[in-house]
């Protein structure tokens, strides 16, 4: 702004007139002025400064033309109308315009010089600023010459000034060459239109920047990347400035580009198809491998497959031929797309007649897939050509289906409307699919055979765990009935015989008839005790207890006497087994498995806990710390301890709904759980068929007494010992009743087969002793004593049994017997106990030996039998 106001200041009119036009704002502004302050304001007070400012701006001489103009107001506003008259001005006034134009031109003076000598320095220091300039552009311009590029300044009209290295490598040309000649002329013309159109538009914008051909000096074409700037100079002239970079490689590379770009581009879209194409067949694979693995029928495996094939791949026709043997023919099994019956009039064959050159026949006649690329070009001897045509098939490929032998099965076949229809790619992927479907229908065929198979050995097992079952209940009812026969017939029989030869003994007076009958009696006892043995054996007591814990006790104290084991029996809580074969089942297994312990763990003791099962059922674990097995053989016959025994104790815990846990490892000890299902109700006791239900049993001299009501049942008035006796096998009541039948201090007054019949005679009879016989059916012997015993404590009562255990002798006592002896103790023992004081207390050291199970006199201990499992 300063500067066109000093353009415009060097104009000489410009300058008066505003030097004039100065004055007269300061004389309005100095009226205005005196208007608001007063007469009082100082007249010459604004005109010091206009006339500075106009001799600053413009010069001495407007600054006097200032001042005369300034005087010439001030004294024309002395003389003007409507001011006071003259005689108020006076000398005083004249003088100080005087002085004021005295002051004032001497200002305007100083200011003049003032001024000068800033336009003097302003000159200096653009001289200066040239020079540096000048030294800048010079340096500027060999930095220029030195660049790569090519640097060219022209003259607008084309005369070249400046020509650098970079130009002189770009276009041949050398500076001396170049400067002073056309632009046009060297560079040969540019490519961008009209010479003096192409000045103007550049003078116009002030600049170009774009891509331009020009030619060297020896001919060749370049293309530059061209950047033209327009500029005036110092000296007013208009030059451009043109930065050429060459791009001619760069060109090149960017067309090779693009032709491998556009070349990439055609080869990216032509793959982009193949895979999308290979995509839905991979897509169409997958679908039927899920089908594969999800379908177990052959028939609707078929129909699926054909179903994606056509609707994944896009193909109109799909179908699936086995072959039928022996007659060679392809059937249809399944198919998808099928058109007015194309395919009932299709006949696909693979032997010598037919359509063997077809592509099915082929297929699988070669083992090897069959491709028909175009229909049209087939033979006269492929009869479904036309029809194909007709339909719009114009290829087909033939997949063999071959199984695991490489045997052919079937086909694949598919239909295509395009020409060709099937690419390489496609038909392995499709080869894949066809192997597939071939293995999945193999593999359906051999399921089903396994099926089938699965279901005859389900069958058999079922058929032999059946029969497993009943050898193992068979293999318990004949160790019962054994045991029964033993204990009810045999024993019972060898019993009385016993007692007639001690009758005998006594009665004759022959010495060697007495010693014979001695060693009879004898042979009798020994006989007894190994019969009483093998029942033991066979059916040890403690499985007719119903109360676990205490038969569980038994067991343990049986192994510790037979094979001196310690056996710790923990009862959790009280169980009871009503169930016959339940509880037979549990006990035997207990048995079975202490055996093992006894007999492989090589330990002396075992552990065995009774509790409920968490379904609600029995359970019963017994453990040891021996060498222990491997649980996986222990069903191996030979490779596990008790293999054998195991296996039929699993079997008959399987028969009754229960089972069998076994956990062990090599010398981490043994631990076996065995449970039953919860008991059911006990099966109520029933009369043997063909006999009728027990009744008591009077002596003679008893049914006379019960028939006289007024008749005492006590010893009172009567020193014979009234004797009930109480047993289930007759044969022994009679033997027994022979042998006190002759003694004059005992009374036979009654006899009983049951407990429940014992009780009822008890009340009626009132006997001073009865002789209770502990195992018989319906009430036992322990239960009947402990009825006898709260309803009639006087009753002395003695516990006879075939067993010798302890424990029998213990619930005895328990239940309130006095005595317990053995069938097969002597007679004299039997008539001691019965002759017993009726004072005499229970817990006397005999009978406490008596309960603890030792022998009585006269017996001998029984023989030990073979270990059985």
């Amino acid at each position: 702004m300063r500067e066109g106001l000093q353009r415009v200041l060097r104009r000489p009119l410009v300058r008066y007139l505003a030097s004039v036009a100065a004055v007269g704002l300061a004389l309005l502004l100095r009226e205005t002025l005196t208007a608001r302050l007063g007469p009082d304001f100082p007249e010459y007070l604004l005109f010091y400064p206009t006339v500075m400012i106009v001799a600053l701006l413009a010069g001495l001489l407007p600054a006097l033309v200032a001042i005369a103009c300034a005087s010439a107001l001030i004294f024309s506003f002395w003389y003007f109308p409507g001011r006071p008259p003259l005689l108020h001005i006076g000398t005083s006034n004249y003088v100080g315009l005087a002085l004021w134009i005295l002051v004032v031109s001497f200002l305007a003076v100083v200011a003049e010089l003032y001024r000068r000598s800033r336009l003097k320095a302003a000159a200096y220091d653009k001289e200066q600023a040239q020079r540096q300039a000048q030294e800048a552009l010079r340096r500027q311009a060999e930095m220029l010459k030195l660049s790569f590029d090519a640097i060219i300044v022209w003259r607008v009209g084309g005369v070249i000034e400046s020509w650098n290295r970079g130009a002189e490598e770009l276009y041949g040309w050398s500076e001396t060459e170049a400067v002073g000649r056309s632009v046009r002329k060297v560079l040969r013309a540019p490519s961008h239109g009209a010479w003096p159109d192409f000045e103007a538009s550049l003078r116009g914008a002030g600049e170009w920047f774009g891509e331009a051909g020009h030619v060297t000096k020896d001919g060749r074409e370049v293309v530059v990347s061209s950047r033209q700037l327009v500029g005036r100079g110092m000296d007013g002239v208009e030059r451009v400035l043109q930065m050429d970079r060459d791009i001619t490689e760069t060109k090149r590379v960017e067309e090779e580009l693009r032709r491998a770009h556009d070349e990439l581009e055609e080869k990216v879209a032509s793959r982009t198809a193949d895979l999308q194409s290979a995509n839905r067949t991979l897509l169409m694979v997958s679908a039927c491998d899920q089908a594969l693995v999800q379908i177990s029928n052959e028939q609707e495996l078929t129909g699926v497959i054909c179903q994606i094939i056509q609707d994944e791949g896009g193909y109109p026709l799909v179908w699936v031929g086995l072959v039928e043997n022996p007659s060679g023919s392809v059937r249809c099994v399944a198919s998808a797309g099928d058109r007015d019956g194309y395919l009932s009039k299709l006949q696909a064959t693979w032997g010598d007649a037919g359509l063997t050159r077809g592509p099915v026949g082929g297929a699988v006649r070669t083992k090897a897939p069959v491709l028909s690329g175009d229909l049209s070009l087939l033979g006269p001897e492929v009869p479904w050509k036309d029809e194909a045509l007709a339909r719009g098939y114009r290829s087909v490929a033939a997949l063999p289906l071959l199984n695991l032998h490489k045997e052919a099965i079937g086909a694949l076949v598919i239909h295509s409307e395009r020409h060709p229809g099937f690419e390489q790619r496609q038909l392995t992927l499709l080869k894949e699919l066809a192997d597939d479907l071939a293995f999945g229908i193999t593999s359906l065929r051999a399921r089903a055979e396994r099926d089938q198979a699965q279901k005859a050995l389900e069958l058999k097992a079922s058929q032999l765990q059946a029969l497993a079952g009943e050898i193992v209940r068979t293999e318990q009812r004949e160790r019962q009935r054994i045991a029964h026969l033993l204990h009810d017939q045999i024993q019972q029989l060898l019993v009385a015989t016993l007692y007639g030869l001690e009758g005998m003994h006594d009665s004759h007076p022959s010495r060697e008839l007495q010693e014979t009958a001695k060693k009879l009696a004898g042979l009798i006892r020994e006989s007894i005790a190994v019969s009483r043995s093998l029942v033991s054996e066979l059916s040890h007591p403690a499985f007719s207890e119903p109360d676990l814990c205490t038969a569980l006790d038994w067991l343990g104290n049986w192994t510790k006497e037979k094979h001196g084991a310690a056996v710790q029996v923990t009862c959790r809580e009280p169980v009871r087994a009503e169930t016959e074969e339940t509880r037979v089942t549990l006990l035997q297994s207990v048995r079975e498995l202490l055996f093992n312990v006894v007999k492989h763990a090589r330990v002396k003791e075992a552990r065995v806990e009774l509790s409920r099962a968490p379904e609600g059922g029995i359970m019963v674990s017994v453990s040891d710390s021996g060498v222990g097995f491997d649980p996986a053989a222990a069903f191996l016959p030979g490779r596990g301890p008790g293999g054998i025994g195991l296996f039929s104790m699993r079997e008959r815990l399987d028969a009754i709904g229960g089972g069998m846990r076994i956990s062990s490892a090599p010398g981490a000890g043994t631990r076996v759980e065995v449970w039953v299902p919860a008991d059911l109700a006990p099966a109520t006791e029933t009369t043997p068929p063909g006999s009728a239900a027990p009744a008591p049993l009077l002596s003679a001299p008893a049914r006379a007494a019960a028939a006289e009501p007024g008749r005492r049942r006590s010893r009172k008035g009567s020193d014979r010992i009234r004797v009930l006796l109480v047993d289930d096998h007759a044969v022994v009541r009679e033997g027994v009743a022979v042998q006190l039948l002759g003694l004059p201090d005992i009374e036979v007054v009654g006899e009983a087969s049951d407990g429940a019949t014992a009780v009822e005679m008890v009340r009626s009879l009132r006997p001073d002793v009865v002789t209770m016989d502990v195992n018989m059916p319906g009430m036992n012997g322990v239960e009947a004593t402990r009825r006898i015993h709260a309803e009639s404590p006087g009753t002395r009562i003695r516990g006879l049994s075939m067993s010798a255990e302890a424990e029998q002798g213990g619930a005895m006592k328990a239940a309130g017997a006095v005595r317990y002896l053995s069938k097969s103790a002597s007679l004299d023992a039997l008539l001691a106990a019965i002759r017993e004081p009726l004072s005499a207390d229970a817990d006397e050291p005999g009978d406490a030996a008596a309960f603890a199970g030792e022998p009585e006199a006269g017996t001998e201990k029984p023989p030990e039998l073979p270990g059985r499992e």
